[in-house]
């Protein structure tokens, strides 16, 4: 025998489940905020280019 319980044995089991449902659930978030980073970078890229555009067809 390995010298581990049946108890230990099971439990590790246990864990690795929750670990790896887990880190499911933390790239799902992840991706999430990273979606959401994106939309507000291309909002404040669209609102400044809308900008300087505005402020080009004052000038002229």
């Amino acid at each position: 025998m390995a010298g581990v319980s049946r108890f230990g044995h099971y439990g590790r089991l246990r864990a690795e489940q929750f670990r790896q449902a887990r880190e499911e659930q933390d790239m799902a978030d992840f991706q999430r905020i990273l979606e959401a980073c994106t939309r507000q970078i291309r909002s404040y890229i669209l609102s400044q280019s809308l900008e300087v555009d505005f402020v080009l067809e004052t000038v002229q």
